[in-house]
């Protein structure tokens, strides 16, 4: 199954709770991850979204071929 995008006006909802200038959630799944950021202005927008690609970039840099399967099956767990 593929991960959902995450619309923007959600995360602009979840900054407004958080009384945050900017957010960057992250969804996890067997098909891969997937992100999405909002931030209040042009330059915390694009700063947050550097952030975002950052991460994912990096998580994915770890993990291993081994890890990617227990992922997986982790995955396969949740929907028990």
């Amino acid at each position: 199954m593929t991960l959902r995008k995450i619309a923007i006006s959600e995360a602009k909802r979840l900054a407004k709770v958080a009384e945050a200038d900017a957010v960057v959630i992250l969804s996890f799944g067997a098909s891969g991850i997937g992100g999405t950021s909002y931030a209040k202005t042009k330059q915390q927008c694009r700063l947050a979204g550097e952030w975002m690609d950052n991460l994912i970039d990096s998580i994915m840099r770890q993990h291993t071929e081994a890890a990617r399967v227990n992922f997986v099956e982790f995955s396969k767990d949740e929907k028990t």
